[in-house]
């Protein structure tokens, strides 16, 4: 059994020339880049080098970044990797990190929004892969963007998030805590590996609402469903 419910929304910067209020003061900023992608190891350096050496931030990365052999003999990398703070997947950062800055494509994006099963901090995404409806900023001029945000010239966009609880085997122990997920797209139930049908009851608030038959159920934020459908050609 899955339930969703609305959850904290995720906060993230567009480019259009509209204004937000002036943000808290930004000290501690999270960096992820797109994994296993070798073309973003300069833009990567470049901009933490740049948060370090002339915004004088602490920069956290994930435990990966260390680990990379590309990065670790890269002389411009070397020179800011002990400045670097990582974290372990147990953290909570919640409380840690004042801005999210997305190196890559819209995966990258919403990766950085499940790390935080909580509330979530203003996410700056750079366009940097495949696909980039979220991430409308280009990096070239990374500084000014970033300064932009920094000083209030940025367009804050909330998008709302959904929190899926699953609950399995609860008749055969009752003990056995549900998994819950708080995710920023959607809510995929389908059939997996069974070559039948899928037999599906949706309930909203405690009343059945329909019963479904069929691959499955798609539960969609306005982002996920934006997505759908520019997937579709709309």
């Amino acid at each position: 059994m899955a339930m969703a419910t609305s959850s904290a929304s995720t906060s993230t910067f567009q480019a259009t020339s509209q204004t937000s209020k002036k943000p808290k003061a930004v000290k501690k900023v999270l960096v992820i880049k797109k994994i296993g992608d070798s073309s973003l190891l300069s833009p990567f350096v470049q901009l933490v080098r740049w948060l370090i050496e002339e915004k004088f931030m602490v920069v956290f990365v994930e435990p990966s970044v260390m680990e990379d052999a590309v990065l670790q003999s890269n002389r411009d990398f070397d020179r800011v990797q002990e400045k670097l703070v990582t974290f372990q997947d147990s953290d909570d950062l919640t409380e840690k990190i004042d801005l999210i800055i997305c190196l890559g494509g819209d995966g990258t994006l919403l990766y950085a929004s499940y790390l935080f099963q909580k509330s979530v901090p203003p996410v700056i995404g750079f366009h940097l892969g495949s696909l980039g409806f979220l991430t409308p900023f280009k990096f070239d001029k990374f500084e000014k963007q970033i300064n932009n945000v920094l000083e209030g010239r940025g367009a804050l966009m909330l998008r709302s998030r959904l929190r899926c609880e699953i609950v399995r085997g609860h008749e055969q122990n009752p003990s056995k805590p549900p998994m819950d997920h708080v995710v920023l797209n959607d809510i995929v139930i389908d059939r997996g590996l069974s070559p039948y049908l899928s037999n599906i009851d949706l309930f909203i608030n405690g009343k059945q609402i329909t019963s479904v038959q069929g691959d499955g159920l798609i539960v969609s934020t306005p982002t996920g469903s934006t997505a759908y459908a520019v997937a579709a050609g709309a």
